[in-house]
């Protein structure tokens, strides 16, 4: 996994955290099993939606 997709990932899941709610990654053995989205993001203890972080970024050349 690049570095800069873990880096967006961080600053979603902050960001996220700062709005009160939690963000949870899948297990290793969820992501085996299948093709997951990034993080599952909680209000409360209910499930309130699924979290896929895209980044872009630009090409020096």
């Amino acid at each position: 996994m690049s570095k800069l997709k873990l880096d967006g990932e961080s600053r979603v899941s902050r960001y996220l955290n700062f709005l009160g709610l939690r963000t949870e990654r899948y297990t290793k053995t969820e992501m085996r099993a299948s093709r997951t989205p990034d993080f599952k993001v909680y209000s409360g203890e209910v499930l309130a939606f699924y979290c896929e972080v895209k980044t872009a970024h630009r090409t020096l050349g």
